[in-house]
């Protein structure tokens, strides 16, 4: 069944899964694609952070910090319902406050995963769709404690695992898919010979789009991440776990078989209470995605 759905003329292209595959990110591949490739970049503007114990603290306004962050990817199909994800971003920065003005960055960490799906959106009536990813973070990029200035920081320094598993539902022209991933990092030594290891991350989210006209999905979407104290010599240093909800919108175009395009905006929830250890900003992300298939 899986064979003749892939080899669908163009012309037949369309249905439950189509509408969600490019909506967000990098997304899944189409059911006739062997594979996809992209590039997207994003620029975040601080707005303030939140303390340890909750409180929102506004930046003021002699105070201005930038993160543009671009990356390509490609998604392989591997055989049928297996596929694999490769990421690589760049990271740069730039930090104003009063007379200092500090740019710098370089590229960041590799991401690397495999994509299983049992059961496609659609493919059974009134069952949604599941995916299950497993991947690994590599530090390609600048640690702490490898970098001559804070401004040239690109990564944590460490080795990550990370599983999720994505369940969606497809009731056209709507879809609505929950996402669960959690982050694992690895031990590795940092500074003066110092055990360092983060915590375990979970971050669930919740995208709910519509196919306004044929080709052109609208999605709200929500984010919750929250992470684990940090440990230094396998010792948990309190107060340092981290919270951050997220919303935002996102907007896909295919003006063309091959081609999507992408926008999206999401911002923190600026109150007191809603985050905590983490910078609040607003962020914007343009992409462009190419599917290839015969």
């Amino acid at each position: 069944m899986f064979t003749t759905v892939l080899a669908r003329p163009p012309e037949a292209r369309a249905g439950a899964c189509c509408v969600s595959a490019s909506a967000v990110g990098v997304g899944r591949l189409l059911l006739w694609e062997q594979s996809a490739v992209g590039v997207r970049t994003s620029v975040g503007s601080r707005i303030g952070e939140w303390s340890t114990d909750g409180q929102w603290r506004a930046d003021g306004s002699d105070y201005d910090a930038l993160e543009w962050r671009s990356e390509l990817w490609g998604h392989i199909r591997i055989v049928n319902q297996f596929s694999a994800v490769v990421r690589l971003p760049v990271l740069l920065t730039n930090t104003h406050a009063n007379d200092l003005d500090v740019t710098g960055g370089g590229l960041s960490d590799l991401s690397v995963g495999l994509r299983y799906e049992p059961v496609l959106p659609g493919q059974y009536a009134g069952v949604p769709g599941i995916a299950l990813f497993l991947g690994t973070t590599i530090p390609t990029g600048r640690a702490m404690h490898d970098a001559d200035e804070p401004a040239d920081v690109t990564s944590r320094g460490g080795w990550a695992l990370t599983t999720g598993l994505s369940l969606e539902r497809v009731i056209l022209p709507w879809f609505i898919r929950a996402d669960v991933s959690v982050v694992v990092p690895l031990a590795h030594t940092a500074e003066a010979n110092m055990s360092k290891r983060f915590g375990v991350g979970v971050t669930t989210s919740l995208i709910s789009g519509w196919e306004v006209v044929p080709s052109v999905v609208l999605s709200v979407l929500g984010q919750v991440a929250w992470e684990d104290d940090l440990h230094r010599n396998d010792v948990a240093v309190a107060g340092s776990n981290r919270l951050q909800p997220t919303v935002g919108l996102a907007l896909s175009w295919r003006f063309l078989d091959h081609w999507t395009a992408q926008a999206s905006v999401n911002t923190g929830i600026f109150a007191d209470t809603i985050g905590i250890n983490q910078v609040g900003q607003v962020t914007t992300t343009l992409g462009l995605r190419y599917g290839i298939f015969e």
